[in-house]
């Protein structure tokens, strides 16, 4: 087997795993401090479905691991205190 194919088959699970721990954490407190839009939106699952964006997905593949990026954790200043 190819040496790079068995590394994206080794990396990319624990790789989905701690970006979608990482986001559901920051709607997590969001939502813990008060500002439901994670939730309404959402964001406050561990599908990491939900977490992807597909351009930033195929960027990261593209570019080897050195850039790509998720959906922006969204927020509201209106429940700002």
């Amino acid at each position: 087997m190819n040496e790079q194919i068995l590394h994206y088959i080794v990396m990319i699970p624990p790789l989905l795993l701690s970006l979608t721990l990482h986001e559901y954490a920051h709607g997590w407190v969001a939502w813990r401090l008060g500002d439901p839009t994670a939730k309404q939106m959402g964001r406050l699952t561990l599908n990491p479905i939900s977490h992807l964006d597909p351009v930033g997905a195929i960027a990261f593949i593209q570019s080897g691991g050195c850039a790509g990026w998720q959906w922006p954790g969204l927020l509201s200043i209106l429940y700002w205190q």
